[in-house]
């Protein structure tokens, strides 16, 4: 974000264009007379012009004071939007520390002392995560051709119902926090064919 943007140039170029015009002032208020009043008969020309520029001063004095406060909150806002991206960063790079964290610390111990760890361990998962989805479909399908089931399930409720056999497991254990996530949303037939 850029200190002096558009709108600050917006702002002061008119502001240069009034400084410009305010040094003039001395010479027409001493060389005409404005609305009857003669500013050549005031005195000497250092009073006269402190007399007639000090107004005008104060305010061109104002109008820098305004732009100091332009610039600082322009500071503001970029130290406001640089902090916010420094939290975002800050918190972004926690979390995939956090992640390679526990990707370091995944161990997967198979049935014949076979153990896979790490981010082999996806792979792993993956394949069993297939191997659920598969015997789902092929139990489904069996059911169906068999007209033990009242009815059809589609392919996103089954994928569904393998994710939760593969996410709690099947057997004893596993079955009541199986049937929780369920629900009454598949016919228990088909639970209890897949939860053996």
């Amino acid at each position: 974000m850029k200190t002096f943007d558009n709108t600050f140039w917006k702002i002061f170029i008119p502001f240069l264009l009034i400084i410009f015009v305010i040094l003039f002032f001395p010479y027409w208020f001493t060389k005409y007379s404005w609305f009857n009043i003669d500013f050549s008969d005031t005195g000497g020309i250092g009073s006269t012009i402190g007399g007639i520029l000090g107004p005008f001063i104060a305010i061109a004095a104002a109008i820098l004071t305004f732009f100091a406060f332009w610039v600082q909150y322009k500071a503001n806002e970029q130290q406001k939007k640089d902090l916010q991206r420094e939290r975002f960063e800050n918190k972004f790079y926690e979390l995939i520390r956090l992640h390679k964290a526990n990707v370091d610390e995944i161990s997967i111990h198979g049935y014949s002392q076979h153990k896979t760890e790490r981010r082999r361990a996806f792979v792993s998962m993956y394949k069993e995560f297939r191997y659920c989805y598969f015997v789902t479909i092929n139990t489904h399908e069996i059911l169906l051709r068999n007209k033990s089931l009242v009815k059809s399930y589609d392919d996103l409720l089954l994928l569904k119902l393998a994710y939760i056999f593969f996410y709690a497991g099947v057997g004893s254990h596993s079955e009541i926090v199986n049937k929780a996530m369920i629900g009454d949303e598949f016919e228990e037939l088909l639970f209890s064919e897949l939860n053996h």
